[in-house]
């Protein structure tokens, strides 16, 4: 599996790329959705 995220992304770290197959609870997807948001606004 590619993409593993950590509780907790700062702004500043890079957002993996989800791959196919890759498995991630409610919160790290929403995690990932919201850090592309703020740097879509940055």
């Amino acid at each position: 599996m590619g993409a593993s995220v950590e509780h907790g992304l700062n702004n500043s770290a890079p957002i993996p790329p989800l791959e196919s197959g890759d498995r991630l609870t409610r919160h790290e997807l929403n995690s990932i959705e919201h850090a592309k948001f703020v740097q879509y606004l940055a």
